[in-house]
């Protein structure tokens, strides 16, 4: 169901304030929980994963991901804008503690110019989307 289409129906075919507002809180919370249900399920199949194979969680700090996002389309946009980050981290956290994991808080930067094999951090690795390790010659 995309509540953002619903909303905005709601905000231009409604006349009547009081029954606009009660659909749009209506369409709000329902809205809230099947978020709020999605955000729970990825997140405990994402720990139960990782304690499976006995395996750390390695995420980066997402914060200024909305600002730095390019401009792909309004669709994408408006899906970063409205993704829960805060929620799904601390899941996670919560989650993973709960349930003996780690979670390891990768710093962004050096994370992508670092070749998974041999450990080389060379900003040349990595030349726009393409990764080729400098110090190997090959791909991670």
């Amino acid at each position: 169901m995309n509540y953002r289409r619903i909303r905005r129906y709601i905000q231009k075919k409604v006349k009547n304030t009081f029954e606009k507002n009660r659909l749009l809180e209506k369409y709000r919370t329902r809205e809230k929980r099947r978020v709020e249900d999605i955000v729970k399920k990825v997140t405990a199949t994402l720990v139960e994963t990782a304690r499976v194979y006995s395996a750390d969680i390695v995420r980066e700090n997402l914060r200024d991901m909305k600002m730095n996002s390019k401009k792909v389309s309004r669709k994408m946009n408006y899906r970063l804008q409205t993704l829960p980050y805060r929620k799904i981290i601390s899941n996670i956290d919560y989650k993973a503690c709960e349930r003996g994991s780690n979670v390891i808080e990768a710093d962004a930067k050096r994370f992508l110019i670092t070749c998974s094999p041999c450990r080389s951090v060379d900003k040349r690795n990595r030349v726009d989307s393409k990764f080729k390790c400098k110090k190997r010659g090959g791909l991670a």
